[in-house]
């Protein structure tokens, strides 16, 4: 719940901080230069290259753990029925970006009417949760790396992550559970183009594929 509310209110800033990014011209501070140099140095040795070392490799899997996870938090805020449209928005486009398409299949488990089992994720978004339950929320349980990144092309890497899933659904007084289910989930590490201040750099950006029952 305590991360719940840190990334409601993480939305929150968010959405401030651009109303007032637009009241303010950008500040030329030299310590503010210097910084971002030094950030666009450290990019180019580690991440601007044709390919992953053993130790960026293990960052990125580390990386796609974590989106998954993040993948939970923001799943609970999309279909919490009682938030702001604003926050659902924003929580819809958090989830697209952990995805590398819309075109990736979600796994949502033995859950009958609930959710659609195996839903693309823009089918998901597009229709958003169903009206007969109040809110959902989604663990992933001992996630591990069932297949590494491995080189799959000139500029893309590939893996597997595993883990237990469960969900949990809130109807009024009574909360519904699934029971654990084995699935794995596709990760990726590709070269994508990032504008940084002035420079445009070429970096590695993770982000997770299909989703399927482990069988």
């Amino acid at each position: 719940m305590e991360r719940r509310l840190t990334i409601l209110l993480i939305i929150l800033v968010y959405f401030i901080a651009c109303g007032k990014s637009c009241l303010k011209e950008p500040a030329q501070d030299f310590h503010h230069l210097s910084e971002v140099e030094t950030e666009k140095d450290s990019i180019r040795t580690e991440f601007e290259t044709g390919y992953l070392s053993e130790e960026a490799r293990f960052a990125a899997e580390t990386r796609a753990v974590q989106k998954l996870k993040d993948f939970a938090d923001y799943f609970s805020i999309y279909t919490d029925t009682s938030l702001d449209p604003l926050f659902k928005d924003k929580a819809g486009n958090m989830i697209r970006d952990i995805f590398i398409s819309e075109d990736v299949r979600l796994s949502f488990g033995n859950n009958e009417k609930k959710l659609a089992k195996n839903p693309v994720l823009s089918q998901f978004l597009e229709k958003g949760p169903d009206n007969d339950y109040y809110s959902a929320s989604i663990v992933f349980d001992s996630i591990y790396i069932s297949d590494p990144l491995k080189k799959t092309g000139a500029e893309s890497y590939a893996g597997v992550l595993g883990c237990f899933q469960e969900i949990a659904y809130i109807t009024g007084a009574d909360t519904i559970t699934t029971p654990p289910e084995a699935i794995t989930v596709e990760m990726f590490a590709t070269r994508a183009i990032k504008i940084f201040g002035a420079d445009t750099l070429f970096v590695w950006e993770v982000s997770l594929g299909d989703m399927r029952k482990d069988e």
